[in-house]
């Protein structure tokens, strides 16, 4: 078994649990919707932290159980973000709002 490079920020990781909640990434073939929910939660976290996508890719396939499939897929979404490319058409303010959504849980995750 694969083992971490180094986990993701909270951040990254609350987005990518998000993520897998939302989208079964198990499946061979994947609804675009998918795919587009993804652009946007990585180009929310992209506007505030540097993503590193080794440190992704271990999160989702060891912790996650994503096939390898979607996750190149994925991984090749934060690749072009890393090289300035836009791959979403939101609104600032909804990157945003899905950024500070994550920050504040990793925030409350703290306290307790």
């Amino acid at each position: 078994m694969t083992q971490f490079i180094n986990e993701p920020n909270c951040i990254v990781k609350k987005a990518l649990d998000r993520l897998n909640s939302i989208i079964n990434v198990k499946k061979l073939s994947w609804d675009p919707r998918d795919i587009e929910l993804a652009k946007i939660y990585f180009q929310a976290l992209t506007q505030h932290v540097l993503l590193n996508e080794e440190e992704i890719e271990s999160y989702a396939l060891i912790k996650l159980c994503w096939t390898p499939q979607f996750t190149k897929t994925l991984i090749q979404i934060v690749y072009k973000l890393n090289k300035g490319q836009m791959v979403s058409h939101e609104s600032r303010i909804q990157l945003d709002a899905h950024f500070l959504r994550w920050q504040a849980e990793c925030n409350s995750d703290s306290i307790k």
